[in-house]
């Protein structure tokens, strides 16, 4: 996995609802959905947020890492969401 780039496991029962929390949570500036997958582009990340609906477990966070600090927040509005870091 490269330097900036954070897996994570998802352990609730819906991934799409945490996609909608953190569609509410986070202004994305583009938000691509279909039923495989959903990706939330943010500017101030340089990157995107992606849950994995095929999987319903993963959600990664690809950023800059200029934007570490967004990063750090939205590891934690995962985390409070039971998600879990994978290494």
């Amino acid at each position: 996995m490269a330097a900036n780039e954070q897996a994570l496991d998802f352990a609730p029962a819906s991934i799409q609802a945490l996609a909608q929390q953190f569609k509410q949570h986070f202004a994305s500036n583009l938000w691509i959905e279909n039923e495989h997958i959903c990706m939330a582009f943010l500017q101030t990340l340089c990157g995107y947020v992606r849950f994995n609906y095929a999987y319903g477990r993963e959600v990664a966070i690809i950023y800059e890492p200029k934007a570490i600090a967004l990063r750090d927040e939205i590891l934690a509005f995962l985390q409070k969401e039971h998600c879990r870091v994978v290494e």
